[in-house]
C-alpha cells in the first residue's frame, strides 16, 4: 500500500514533470482511438489511463446528476500547465494527473435557424471577406509556399473555427459579431483550399473541422459549402503529415495535442510564443466570495509546443482587418529536399 507521502498531489506533481521531460506525450493516438471506438459503438462507460497510468472509469451516457442541466458528453483535455499548477488555497491540481477525461455540457441552441439562413449570411459575408485585405494577404502569403510545399498538403483541418449558425435578429442581417469571426474564419478555410488546389494542378484538397458549437444546424450548413464536420476526437484522429491545422483562440489546448500526435505539413495557429510561468489571479466577487482565475490561456504554450515549431519556417499572417488576431503560419521545413 501506498504511504500518504507517495500519494501526495506535490509527489505526483513532480512525477508528471519528470515524465513530461522524459519525453512521455500527454496525449497519444491509442487513447484517442479507443475513446473514439467507445464513442461510436455508443457504449456506457470507458476507462481512460492518467499520465501515471491510474485507470478511471467515466460515463459515456449522461449521468442521472446532471441530466437537467446537460445534453452532452465531452472530452476535456489537459495541458502540462493544468496538470502542474497547484491551486493556492486548495494545494492541490485540480485535475490531478488526469490528462484526458471525460465530462458534460449542453449544445449550443439556436432558435429558428436554419441551414438556408447560415447560407444566407454567409454570402452576405463572403463579399466582405473577399474584398478585405486579410483576404489579399492571404492569398498573396499562400503564393510564396514552394511546389513542394504546396504538395504536401492534401487536406485541412480546422477546429473551434466557431459556431456559424449563431445568427445575431439583432442585425439586420444577421451577421453580428460572433457569427461574423465564424463564418470568416471558415472563409479563409475554403480560400487556402481553393488556392492550393490551383497550385498544384486542381488536385482537391479536403476540408474538415472539429467544433461541437456546430452539432446540428451549424454543422449541416458547412456541409453544403464542401465542409465536413467530425466529431472530437476524429478532427485530432484526421490530422496527419500531409495536413494543414488551422486553430484559432481555441477552448481546448490544440497546440499541446497536436505536438504530441502528429506533426503537420503546416499550421496556421495563434503565435508560438516562449512559455512563460503565471500566476493564480485573484478575484472579488460583488458577493464578497473570492475565486482564483486560472493563470494560463485554453490554448497555452508548453516547451513541446515550441520544439515543434522550430522544425518549421515562420511567417507572421498579415490580418490587416483584425478578424483574426495574432496568427503565424508555421511551414515543414526541408520539402524541397
Amino acid at each position: 500500500m501506498a504511504s500518504p507521502d507517495e500519494m501526495s498531489p506535490d509527489n505526483d506533481l513532480q512525477k508528471t514533470l519528470k515524465f513530461y521531460n522524459e519525453g512521455k506525450p500527454l496525449f497519444t493516438r491509442a487513447v484517442l482511438e479507443d475513446l473514439d471506438r467507445h464513442l461510436e459503438k455508443g457504449e456506457n462507460k470507458v476507462v481512460i489511463r492518467d499520465y501515471l497510468d491510474n485507470e478511471h472509469v467515466y460515463d459515456l451516457e449522461i449521468p442521472d446528476w446532471c441530466a437537467d442541466s446537460v445534453d452532452t458528453v465531452r472530452i476535456k483535455y489537459n495541458g502540462i500547465e493544468t496538470l502542474t499548477t497547484l491551486h493556492p488555497d486548495e494545494n492541490k491540481v485540480s485535475w490531478g494527473t488526469r490528462t484526458m477525461m471525460i465530462t458534460y455540457g449542453s449544445h449550443y441552441k439556436y432558435d429558428n435557424i436554419t441551414v438556408e439562413k447560415v447560407r444566407t449570411a454567409f454570402e452576405r459575408q463572403w463579399e466582405a471577406w473577399k474584398q478585405s485585405k486579410t483576404c489579399k494577404h492571404l492569398t498573396q502569403q499562400l503564393e510564396k509556399l514552394t511546389p513542394n510545399q504546396v504538395a504536401a498538403i492534401t487536406k485541412i483541418v480546422g477546429f473551434a473555427l466557431g459556431p456559424v449558425a449563431c445568427l445575431d435578429v439583432k442585425f439586420a442581417d444577421g451577421i453580428g459579431p460572433s457569427a461574423a469571426n465564424a463564418l470568416t474564419q471558415h472563409m479563409a478555410l475554403l480560400t487556402i483550399a481553393k488556392i492550393l488546389e490551383q497550385q498544384n494542378g486542381g488536385r482537391k484538397v479536403k476540408c474538415y473541422t472539429q467544433d461541437p458549437v456546430n452539432k446540428g444546424v451549424g454543422n449541416e450548413s458547412l456541409k453544403t459549402l464542401g465542409i465536413t464536420s467530425l466529431d472530437d476526437p476524429k478532427g485530432f484522429l484526421e490530422v496527419d503529415d500531409k495536413t494543414l491545422v488551422v486553430s484559432i483562440h481555441p477552448n481546448v489546448p490544440v497546440r499541446q495535442v497536436i505536438a504530441d500526435l502528429q506533426y503537420p505539413a503546416a499550421m496556421l495557429w495563434n503565435t508560438v510564443e516562449e512559455p512563460v510561468k503565471r500566476e493564480w489571479e485573484q478575484k472579488i466577487m460583488d458577493d464578497g466570495d473570492v475565486t482564483w482565475i486560472f493563470p494560463y490561456s485554453t490554448d497555452p504554450v508548453s516547451s513541446r509546443v515550441v520544439r515543434m515549431t522550430e522544425q518549421y519556417d515562420q511567417l507572421p499572417f498579415d490580418d490587416a482587418d483584425d478578424w483574426f488576431g495574432k496568427l503565424t503560419w508555421y511551414v515543414m521545413k526541408h520539402r524541397d529536399a
